[in-house]
């Protein structure tokens, strides 16, 4: 398990490598632990009215809007499948 504070800088540098037109300036209150993943790698969600992101402690991410089904995002580390359904699960 990652120190907190490592945490943290790991899950900025990842917030600040995302591309700026998908970008969000997630804020502390905006999210949460996600758990651990199926891999059982864990990961954070972020999440606001209209974003999300969604960033794994190995480096992937996806990051971008949620919109009725077309969603425009981002994502590293991950197929685009596998994007939109993280995002179709959290987004709902």
């Amino acid at each position: 398990m990652l120190p907190n504070r490592f945490r943290t800088l790991l899950l900025a540098l990842l917030i600040a490598l995302a591309p700026p037109s998908f970008a969000e300036e997630w804020k502390d209150r905006d999210c949460r632990d996600g758990g651990r993943d199926d891999s059982g790698i864990r990961f954070e969600i972020c999440r606001n009215k209209e974003s999300i992101g969604i960033f794994w402690d190995d480096g992937a991410f996806v990051n971008g809007f949620c919109d009725s089904g077309e969603y425009d995002i981002d994502y590293k580390g991950l197929s685009k499948r596998d994007a939109v359904d993280w995002v179709t699960l959290y987004c709902r």
